[in-house]
């Protein structure tokens, strides 16, 4: 989503992000949080308006939690988690009502929340790693930043289109099997008026009509 200029592509340039640690590493492959330590975390994304607040994580339901979570979306934030295929209905709070879920778009029947998870790539993803390097990583957590940064992205596109500040009236376009369309998505959300993008071959045709024109390649 952001990054370091001339090092780093910048997707969406005008978020502004906050990372908030919520939880700690009690050993390279094992990180704890609790109920207390993710709702300070979250109550300053809520405070602070963020449009769009990823919770890379799962574990029980949690009242608390699923408060906060109603809390920001009666706010108009979008809320998204990542699905944990071993947990029923794919985890908390990835299964709470309103919550964008994100699965693994190669699980053979990816299942999340009330009204099903999106599923988006998930596995050997570049990501960047202390000290200025990058590797390859897999997991749902991943898959649920990469929704995140899409909205972002969107949000960016929206407001450039109409000026608009609210996250909550982007919709994301999902393809056969819960996957999401992000060409399609893009558009929708910088020309919601445009009914053209709705699906997947109407939004490759608009591009492919755009490199058409005069004076533009691919």
């Amino acid at each position: 989503v952001a990054g370091r200029p001339g090092e780093l592509q910048l997707v969406a340039p005008d978020a502004q992000l906050y990372a908030l640690r919520a939880c700690w590493e009690v050993s390279p492959s094992r990180t704890l949080c609790n109920s207390l330590s993710l709702a300070k975390a979250l109550n300053f994304a809520i405070e602070r308006r963020a449009e769009v607040i990823n919770m890379s994580l799962s574990g029980p339901d949690d009242l608390l939690l699923g408060r906060l979570i109603d809390v920001a979306l009666g706010q108009r934030q979008q809320v998204v988690a990542a699905v944990d295929a071993r947990a029923a209905g794919g985890g908390f709070p990835a299964l709470h009502p309103g919550v964008i879920a994100v699965a693994d778009a190669q699980a053979e029947a990816p299942a999340g929340g009330p009204g099903g998870a999106w599923s988006a790539p998930a596995r050997d993803l570049p990501t960047t790693v202390p000290g200025g390097g990058w590797r390859m990583v897999t997991g749902t957590s991943f898959a649920a930043g990469e929704v995140s940064g899409l909205l972002a992205v969107m949000d960016q596109a929206r407001n450039e289109s109409d000026g608009r500040a609210s996250a909550a009236g982007l919709r994301l376009v999902r393809l056969p099997g819960g996957g999401i369309d992000a060409c399609a998505s893009l558009l929708r959300a910088a020309e919601p008026a445009q009914s053209r993008v709705a699906t997947a071959p109407g939004c490759r045709a608009v591009l492919a009509s755009a490199l058409a024109a005069p004076g533009r390649s691919p």
